[in-house]
């Protein structure tokens, strides 16, 4: 398996596969409460047994869709540590591929964020040839609303997803 090729790099950062040699790292970002409350529908942490069941399904996705879709671990690459990741995924009940990304507490305010989402919209854009992403932002997740707009991503109206309202930003060809 070749979990060392990122799926993108930028000057700080790289993104690579969730693998179990990561485990304990990705664990770490499960733990953070700001991220459960964020991205979990559940609003629980995960257990490490749950996160090799992620490993598994997302290895799966990797090799179905050639790297295009699931989550990629954010690593730095000045310390090699994992601080947080991006994801990629197709919902049918709004028809558009979602961008999503988090950070370890430690690494929110730097610009790792915006560095990460531009990165993974400009692959999504470009490499991938989708003509629209979005991001479905929580309503009270102002930190990420700011983000989003940083990189170009435009509020467009309020979704119900899964049972959770969200502010949904959009980006793409047709709204440059």
């Amino acid at each position: 398996m070749m979990t060392d090729t990122p799926l993108f790099e930028t000057n700080r950062l790289k993104a690579i596969r969730y693998s179990v040699e990561r485990l304990d790292e990705m664990h770490a970002i499960y733990q953070d409460a700001d991220i459960i409350k964020y991205t979990t529908t559940d609003g629980k942490p995960k257990s490490k047994e749950q996160l090799l069941k992620g490993i598994e399904l997302y290895n799966t996705m990797y090799s179905e869709t050639t790297n295009s879709r699931g989550k990629w671990l954010l690593v730095e690459k000045a310390t090699n540590a994992v601080i947080g990741y991006v994801g990629s995924f197709y919902i049918d009940e709004i028809d558009k591929t979602e961008l999503s990304y988090a950070l370890l507490k430690q690494y929110r305010g730097q610009g790792y964020a915006s560095e990460a989402l531009e990165a993974l919209k400009d692959y999504a854009l470009d490499a991938l040839k989708l003509t629209e992403i979005c991001s479905l932002i929580r309503p009270d997740n102002t930190a990420s609303e700011k983000v989003a707009q940083s990189v170009g991503m435009i509020y467009t109206e309020d979704v119900n997803v899964w049972g959770f309202d969200f502010k949904m930003y959009l980006a793409g060809k047709s709204l440059s």
